[in-house]
């Protein structure tokens, strides 16, 4: 036997032992109109051939079949979520990849942790059993496990707040940044338009109270991303305008080059954020072309009257 073909020979072995593993791991998949809760996640996988609406499709799909399976979809998510490639899957999925003749489609543990965060993220509020497993992955070495921990935490609710704010004493910044976009985010389903369930008004005003003094402390970290960062967060919750807009305001008149994101940060305020207007109005005499630009759309938004007044049209 040619080495080629020894070599399709353990592809093709490893290929009929992986089916058969995933047949019996998935035996006690919860089941949606005719369809296990494993082939439901791999539509949030964009395939070859996709267009963005198709992919759009499948994933608004997936949504509701894993609403619809909801908690009894938990111990399933998390034995995807924790999944490891044993040594001789790694070695077959290479020699695989050296031979063209057969293509082999490899479904891999990060494959099937991508999948199960889509599916937690999903369930939201529901998933809070996981959150000890999910917060083990905000030390992931890949940096979009990471990411992707983070979001997942915010979107269950207050219980994911105190891990996302424990993150911030990292030394990791990539830790640090994702933690702090994600405590951004905490206002969902407002933020995405995502039919999730909705958190109740008085844990959104709890979390507040809480998410925006650690921002805008964040805003004197020694770190610019991390200050960046949280000005960010700081704009996407655009709540309690009396404290934050000033301290916005501050932070970009320390140096030349944040003015130009500065009314970025205002946008969503809307009409709140018009103790900022002597700041737009002065950027509207800046030389940068660009910069007046920026500042003369957010005007329009934050107060037409004082847009009209400048004469900005």
């Amino acid at each position: 036997m040619g080495k080629k073909k020894r070599i399709l020979f353990a592809v093709l072995i490893l290929a009929v032992l992986g089916v058969l593993a995933w047949e019996v791991f998935r035996v006690r998949e919860p089941v949606y109109e005719g369809k296990t809760l494993s082939e439901w996640l791999s539509g949030y996988d964009y395939a070859s051939g996709d267009t963005v609406e198709d992919y759009e499709k499948h994933g608004r799909e997936s949504d509701e079949a894993v609403r619809h399976i909801g908690t009894n979809a938990l111990p399933f998510l998390e034995k995807m979520y924790t999944a490891k490639d044993s040594k001789l899957k790694k070695k077959l999925i290479a020699l695989a990849g050296k031979q063209s003749l057969i293509k082999f489609k490899f479904t891999t543990a990060s494959d099937l942790k991508s999948q199960a965060s889509s599916g937690i993220y999903v369930l939201g509020q529901k998933a809070k059993p996981l959150i000890p497993m999910v917060i083990r992955s905000l030390g992931d070495p890949e940096p979009h496990a990471t990411f992707r921990a983070a979001q997942i935490l915010a979107k269950i609710g207050f219980e994911g707040l105190a891990p996302l704010t424990n993150a911030l004493t990292s030394t990791n910044i990539t830790i640090r940044a994702c933690a702090i976009y994600a405590l951004g985010n905490y206002r969902e389903p407002e933020n995405d338009g995502l039919e999730v369930s909705p958190l109740s008004k008085e844990e959104l005003t709890s979390a507040q109270s809480i998410i925006i003094p650690i921002l805008l402390q964040l805003l004197n970290d020694s770190d610019r991303m991390i200050r960046d960062d949280a000005a960010g967060s700081l704009e996407m919750i655009h709540q309690r305008p009396e404290i934050v807009i000033p301290q916005l305001i501050r932070y970009s008149s320390t140096s030349n080059d944040l003015q130009l994101g500065f009314p970025y940060w205002l946008e969503k305020f809307g009409t709140s954020a018009r103790t900022a207007i002597p700041a737009i109005l002065k950027m509207l005499e800046d030389p940068n072309e660009r910069t007046r630009s920026v500042a003369t759309e957010v005007l329009k938004k934050i107060d037409p009257a004082a847009a009209a007044k400048a004469g900005v049209k």
